[in-house]
Order: structure tokens, then C-alpha cells, then sequence
């Protein structure tokens, strides 16, 4: 049975697959390190975007380390499925390794 056979399944018997605790925080460098590092789609819609989208009731791109600890704080306050995508984090982190940060601004 494949996961979303069997997502359908529990879901049709009342299972909640919104646990209140669940909080993402997702790195994403715009890129497929799997495949050769070709450019996803990420880098013209931002992330949280999609996930908003997809029923998270908060999904937000946070710009640096101060707005993230205060967007898990809410998350984890907030009682809801949370997704933070935090870019400045990432860039500094890529430059750090001298790889080009992204100069996109999600949409």
C-alpha cells in the first residue's frame, strides 16, 4: 500500500494528520543536490507559499535568527502545523562554504 493509499485509509476513519505540535523549518537552497544541483522551483514561489496552499495554517520565510526563534515560539504556542523557511540563515550559510546565495525574494 502506498503512503497516500494508506493516508486516505486512516483519514477516512477520523485520524488527524494535523497534530497541533507539528512545526517544519526547511532550509531550502533553490537547488536539487541529488540530481546535479539544478535550479527547483522553489527559486520563483517561495516555499511557505505552497505550504499555505496545502492548509498549514502559518507558513511564513523568516529573514534571520532573531524572527525564527520568535516563529517556533508561536508555533509551538500556537497549537497549529507550522512551516518556517529561513533564507538569511541559509545564505549565510552557503557563503560560508563560498557557494552564490540566492538573490531571490520568494513570491
Amino acid at each position: 500500500m502506498t503512503g497516500a493509499a494508506l493516508a486516505a485509509l486512516l483519514e477516512a476513519q477520523g485520524y488527524d494528520f494535523r497534530p497541533a505540535t507539528l512545526t517544519h523549518v526547511v532550509f531550502d537552497n533553490a537547488l536539487y543536490g541529488s540530481t546535479g544541483g539544478q535550479a527547483s522551483p522553489s527559486r520563483a514561489v517561495g516555499l511557505h507559499h505552497l505550504v499555505r496552499a496545502a492548509g498549514y495554517a502559518r507558513a511564513i520565510a523568516v529573514a534571520g535568527a532573531d524572527e525564527l526563534h520568535a516563529a517556533v515560539a508561536a508555533a509551538v504556542a500556537g497549537g497549529e502545523p507550522s512551516f518556517y523557511s529561513p533564507e538569511e540563515i541559509r545564505d549565510r550559510f552557503r557563503s560560508g562554504f563560498g557557494a552564490a546565495t540566492s538573490t531571490r525574494t520568494p513570491r
